[in-house]
């Protein structure tokens, strides 16, 4: 039975979260500042600050002299304390990122899937194989390392870390945590990839704390974060934001969920390049061995006004405009970030596109609003969102153990 905490603790717990989570964003303050941004009292924020100055959390950085009273004692993060690792286990590749305790990438390697490998034991065995490789050249030692994110496609029951339902893989109910901690020691926070990478957008995006926010990833699949008064939706099974398999054709394409029509069938790689095949199906830009071969000669060819690619585009964005225009109608969102792999290539001839398709689906006053942009955090957002969901767990403190290079100490009440 999980312990019992009491309505004190908890708010002790929510107010180190306040005071941690506000420290992180605006570092460096000092304790009065602390307590002006959090409405704490200046006692209260140097008792609850005191286990991770001793820790090594926080790091007391100087003094600067303040008007009529004695030099203010500044704080700051411990960016030596320890690192995330965030892993983007996507449907072509594997990517893995080591961040510093301020989500400063350290060190990146990729690892690529063909359609032979992607069995559930051969999928763990190149994440734990990556993993150590990532560490074997890193600033940070393994016992630094504070929890590891992975982002992966598909429905994902995030508490037991289980994927529910991956369509490209024919994945049902794989119990992915249980078989990587048969391997990895290190803490290991599972969760859909697009739900993953709107926390990072979230948090380091742009705007900080854009609490009305909805992420669109693009890659071979589709999938969005619906983040609403910064809390991201995840509706009762971890499902929510499945946006790719949402019907605009019901006499459309078929779809590898088993549905018809979905927006993934004409704005997913593969439903950009079936647009292709039909336009021209002797098309040179059909020549790459990969999707993302494919998807940067379209992206090549549209930068030299080339016909076809311009014709592709403008099908695509016909249907990704309509799409985002229901998003705009159900959410109201103050920003639409476009990301993943596809969405970085194709999203600035996407913000060309989009308008005068939102002006003539979305409702005016949500359309108005409305702010579409192409991600600032390029490719390893999915690893940088992954990482975030320890970042998050590290910042309430009461979920997962922090490790540290002594051992490992929970902050649950024992």
């Amino acid at each position: 039975m999980p312990p019992q905490i009491s309505s004190t603790q908890k708010l002790r717990y929510f107010n180190q979260y306040r005071i941690l989570k506000t420290l992180y964003f605006n570092e460096p303050l000092s304790r009065q500042e602390l307590s002006r941004e959090t409405n704490l009292s200046v006692a209260t924020i140097t008792n609850l600050i005191t286990t991770w100055l001793d820790r090594g959390v926080i790091l007391e950085s100087g003094t600067v002299q303040s008007k009529g009273g004695r030099p203010r004692v500044m704080l700051t993060l411990n960016r030596a304390y320890g690192a995330f690792v965030g892993i983007d286990l996507g449907e072509t590749h594997i990517r893995f990122e080591l961040f510093d305790l301020k989500m400063n990438s350290q060190q990146s390697i990729m690892v690529w899937l063909t359609n032979g490998d992607t069995q559930p034991t051969d999928v763990v065995a190149k994440i734990v194989a990556g993993y150590r490789e990532l560490l074997q050249t890193a600033v940070f030692p393994e016992e630094k390392v504070i929890g590891i994110g992975i982002g992966v496609p598909g429905v994902v029951e995030r508490e037991g870390g289980i994927s529910i339902f991956a369509p490209n893989w024919g994945w049902h109910n794989v119990s992915l945590l249980t078989k990587l901690k048969e391997a990895i020691s290190a803490p290991i926070i599972i969760d859909n990839g697009a739900k993953a990478m709107g926390l990072a957008e979230m948090w380091f995006g742009g705007k900080p704390n854009n609490e009305h926010l909805i992420a669109l990833l693009l890659g071979t699949g589709v999938g969005t974060a619906i983040i609403s008064e910064g809390e991201i939706q995840r509706g009762v099974t971890n499902s929510a934001g499945e946006f790719g398999h949402t019907t605009l054709d019901i006499n459309g394409r078929s779809c590898r969920c088993g549905g018809q029509g979905c927006i993934e069938t004409y704005v997913g790689a593969p439903g950009i390049i079936q647009t292709l095949q039909t336009i021209n199906p002797e098309s040179p830009l059909l020549h790459g061995t990969s999707q993302l071969d494919i998807i940067a000669a379209i992206a090549t060819a549209a930068e030299e006004k080339d016909e076809t690619a311009r014709i592709v585009l403008q099908q695509t964005a016909n249907y990704l405009g309509a799409g985002i225009a229901n998003l705009i109608n159900l959410y109201n969102p103050q920003t639409i970030v476009l990301s993943g792999w596809l969405g970085n290539q194709l999203g600035p001839f996407f913000l060309e596109l989009l308008p005068p398709l939102i002006e003539k689906y979305a409702l005016p006053q949500p359309g108005a609003i409305t702010h579409i942009k192409v991600s600032s955090l390029g490719d390893n957002s999915i690893a940088m969102g992954a990482a975030s969901l320890i970042l998050e767990d590290f910042l309430h403190g009461t979920r997962t153990s922090w490790r540290l290079s002594s051992g490992v100490v929970s902050l649950i009440p024992q």
